[in-house]
């Protein structure tokens, strides 16, 4: 290692490590002295307050990752910065170091700028804290051991990216495409996916991976997890900061290979070494096929509708040419020049491949849109959401189940949704007519074997016809969510008991505001300016206005018990809890009235050893089949001669 290159950095780029000391110092020690200082003259809560400032340094997880981020990339480009220069890189290769020397005495100065102040602050910070009397070891070494984690690999990444290009903007640019890159992509390709492959529900394990491999998301994600016992301090993110310092040690050695094969002359080229030239040209141009293809898609998409040119080749238009405006781009900025239309041979292969991909994904040459899972392979599902009518807790129908019966009638409306796929894409019914009436099904199979898989389907038209048919994925949903288990799931009543609920809310309606209005009867013309098109709308909507609503509510215990023991019964007999998946097919739900059921749990605090309370609300829509519920309602007086529900229909119903 040359001392001199290491001393010489350490001179010449003090902003960097200066400004980075600077922020620490003010965050942590000298936080500490102006607590103290500010509660000087009351001991007690000058102790909790700097108790409370102590522990919150190993906290400060979110400050600690972004401080890494952004000054991870000013260390690695500024002791690098001299590979953006002919003059310079010249210059330094010419003294009698090797190169593993050279890379060596920048790296360790450059990682020096940000480690030897972490060291340092925190030395400080034990020091101000056992002098005021707040020690908090655990979660000193918290922010430690996450802040030079976090400050070690965004380092090694910067200094990569320095490596491979040999331009001052590319690297910085590198960096931010380093830690969006995989995530961006992956999220742009769900979105083509989603739109165009029949029944896609995301790539789960792509994600995953995704998110690994984005730094920023996973960390963020992480950094904050922890608790605290007391005094102590506990982290529970140090697994993945430790898998980030491993993949530190890989970008470094890396960046030393690269390093040590380097083309020097290639200083001011946004990419340095040779062989990465064509997987940048390919790499900017598939970005810029998803990205840009994609927004301009749907950009025009409403105009391609009314064309009747909606769809995949559209897509694969606007993404060919945004694809090839991307590859003679990332060409100009690598040959430094406009007269790149030589190169048209490589673009050609994107496109042939980027047109290969496209007939793959629709025509379902893999079989993924045909798929359904055998009856035997199946240990339990998933239904995640099922649209339906009412709107209320049980919405939308949900439920994970090994129930034979729940599993043969989802696989009976998978393969019917299969062998209807053509006419639900175009959102038709079985008569070939639009349909305003549709439904969604998103269902995970969970298979013997540990595997799952996944389906979602956002619009599944059906007519009326079809809902009556038990042989139609409409008439075999519509059963499914009425099954008693799923029922239970959807409104999440399992374990709900008389002490749980502390009272019931509802809406019922008078006719009192009908004193307090006049009704002339007006001329035809009059009716025809104020919009009407007959008496009887008028007198409609007079009836309407009359009618004022009123909230209610019930809470004495023995109201509550007779209530919940009516609801229990019209549960269990079918008259509370029956949905449908077209909100207009009959009468029997009650407008605008759902039971608003107050529940009250009681809770363990931790760190106060009491029990407080929690508080959740379950909406049920009342049915005018729910006989028990109804008479209960009249017994306690809440529906008399003046008082009144509304059905779906317009009935008023005492």
């Amino acid at each position: 290692m040359n001392a001199t290159l290491l001393k010489k950095n350490w001179q010449r780029f003090w902003p960097i490590w200066g400004l980075y000391s600077v922020i620490w110092l003010l965050q942590m020690p000298v936080n500490l002295l102006l607590t103290a200082a500010e509660y000087s003259q009351d001991n007690a809560w000058q102790a909790t307050a700097l108790q409370h400032t102590a522990q919150r340094f190993g906290t400060c997880g979110e400050a600690v990752l972004y401080l890494a981020v952004v000054f991870g990339l000013l260390a690695g480009v500024a002791v690098f910065s001299y590979l953006f220069s002919a003059r310079s890189t010249g210059g330094i290769h010419t003294l009698p170091v090797r190169r593993e020397g050279l890379f060596l005495a920048n790296y360790v100065s450059g990682l020096g700028f940000l480690l030897i102040p972490n060291v340092a602050v925190f030395l400080l910070t034990l020091l101000v804290e056992a002098a005021t009397g707040c020690l908090c070891v655990s979660s000193l070494l918290a922010w430690l051991g996450i802040n030079c984690g976090c400050c070690f690999f965004f380092f090694s990444l910067a200094v990569l990216c320095a490596v491979l290009t040999g331009h001052v903007v590319a690297a910085p640019a590198f960096y931010l495409i380093a830690n969006i890159l995989a995530y961006g992509f992956v999220f742009l390709l769900e979105q083509v996916l989603s739109t165009f492959v029949f029944g896609f529900n995301g790539l789960a394990g792509l994600e995953k991976a995704a998110a690994w491999l984005t730094p920023v998301v996973t960390l963020t994600r992480r950094v904050n997890d922890y608790s605290i016992d007391g005094n102590v301090l506990t982290f529970r993110g140090s697994g993945t900061v430790a898998v980030y310092v491993a993949a530190a040690v890989v970008l470094t050695v890396l960046a030393l290979l690269f390093y040590r094969r380097r083309q020097m002359e290639r200083a001011g080229d946004v990419v340095a070494s040779g062989w990465l030239r064509p997987v940048f040209r390919f790499g900017v141009a598939a970005c810029c096929a998803l990205a840009f293809g994609v927004f301009f898609y749907w950009m025009f998409r409403s105009a391609l509708v009314s064309a009747s040119f909606a769809g995949v080749w559209p897509l694969l238009i606007c993404m060919a040419v945004c694809g090839a405006a991307g590859y003679f781009i990332a060409s100009m900025l690598l040959e430094k020049s406009i007269r790149v239309f030589h190169h048209w041979k490589g673009c050609m292969v994107f496109l042939l491949v980027l047109a290969g991909l496209t007939c793959l994904m629709e025509y379902d040459a893999f079989g993924f849109e045909r798929r359904v899972p055998d009856r035997e392979d199946v240990a339990f599902v998933s239904v995640s959401r099922i649209d339906c009518y009412p709107y209320d807790s049980g919405y939308p129908a949900s439920l994970e189940t090994d129930s034979g019966e729940v599993i043969d009638l989802l696989l009976t409306a998978h393969r019917d949704i299969v062998a209807n796929k053509e006419r639900l894409e175009q959102g038709l019914t079985a008569r070939g007519g639009l349909s305003g009436d549709a439904t969604s099904l998103s269902v995970t199979y969970h298979l013997k074997n540990g595997r799952t898989m996944n389906r979602s389907y956002d619009v599944l038209s059906f007519s009326k016809a079809e809902l009556e048919d038990t042989n139609t994925f409409a008439g075999v949903l519509e059963k499914l969510i009425n099954l008693p288990e799923a029922i239970e799931a959807g409104y999440g009543l399992g374990g709900l008991t008389e002490e749980d609920i502390s009272m019931f809310e509802l809406m019922v309606y008078t006719d009192k505001g009908k004193e307090e209005q006049s009704m002339d009867v007006p001329t035809m013309k009059e009716l025809e300016e104020m919009g009407f098109g007959s008496m009887e709308e008028y007198q409609q909507y007079y009836a309407e206005a009359s009618q004022v609503g009123e909230n209610v509510s019930i809470s004495d215990r023995a109201d509550v018990a007779l209530l919940w023991s009516a609801v229990q019964q019209d549960f269990a007999e079918g008259g509370l809890g029956r949905r449908t998946l077209n909100a207009q097919r009959d009468d029997r739900y009650i407008r605008n009235n759902s039971f608003n059921i107050e529940c009250r749990y009681s809770v363990l605090n931790q760190e106060t050893g009491t029990s407080d309370y929690s508080y959740s609300y379950k909406q049920i829509t009342l049915q005018t089949t729910a006989e028990h519920t109804l008479q209960a309602l009249r017994e306690l007086g809440v529906l008399d001669e003046n008082h009144y529900l509304i059905t779906d229909s317009g009935e008023k119903l005492y």
